[in-house]
């Protein structure tokens, strides 16, 4: 199945293999920040306290063989729950164009379970299109100029009144780019959620039908069989 996702063609589809064998293990990172500061002997200072956690991952590597009698490894997030002998279909995402490719999800064909797993930006990476998505990514650049504009002018002027006013419309004109930086982010971050859920609607659609197509296949040889007395 294709569909246009954010002016592009992305093309789903499925390959077919078997479970030949499951390992399931779990990693575990360890992450720390703070720790920094800075102390004076005269004046005293500041130490920020250290801050140290940790995070488990669960990998499931299943060993697959397909079709054509080819075997490979994929590991896949902890909670696609997978068994030997379980028979998938793996959905392919790829953009027509680019010919970029990823698997995006996996249909369980034996317990019917269904698993995205995202993978969104490697398929169809976005970028600010508009006018407005642009100043929301590189508007800052933009704000640091008015800023050292402002106060290279305030600092050319020597009337206190004049300094004031100066000071008012820099106030005014950097909250003014700050609004507009935030709008253009929220216009990419809709456009961007608005992407990925076609993306992930046309990934249901591609299931439901090859799930659908599997079953009538699987009846079909269950009537077809011959009866024995």
């Amino acid at each position: 199945m294709d569909d246009r996702i954010d002016s592009r063609r992305i093309v789903m589809r499925t390959i077919g293999a078997t479970v030949a064998d499951v390992q399931t293990w779990s990693e575990t990172s360890i992450h720390s920040s703070g720790g920094g500061g800075y102390v004076d002997a005269r004046y005293g200072g500041w130490v920020a306290p250290a801050r140290v956690w940790s995070s488990t991952e669960t990998i499931v590597r299943a060993r697959l063989r397909f079709g054509d009698g080819s075997t490979s490894s994929l590991d896949f997030p902890g909670r696609v729950r997978l068994s030997t002998g379980d028979d998938l279909l793996l959905v392919v995402a790829e953009e027509e164009v680019g010919r970029r490719w990823e698997y995006c999800g996996v249909a369980n064909t034996t317990t019917g379970e269904v698993s995205y797993l995202g993978r969104f930006e490697q398929v169809c990476p976005m970028i600010p299109n508009t006018r407005l998505e642009k100043f929301g990514r590189y508007g800052i650049w933009l704000l640091l100029v008015w800023v050292l504009v402002c106060l290279e002018i305030i600092g050319f002027n020597n009337s206190v009144a004049a300094t004031g006013t100066l000071f008012y419309m820099a106030i005014l004109g950097g909250v003014g780019i700050l609004v507009a930086i935030g709008q253009g982010q929220k216009a990419f971050s809709r456009r961007r959620a608005e992407a990925e859920q076609q993306y992930q609607s046309l990934f249901q659609r591609t299931c439901s039908t090859a799930l659908t197509a599997c079953q009538s296949a699987t009846r079909e040889g269950r009537q077809a069989a011959p009866v024995v007395a």
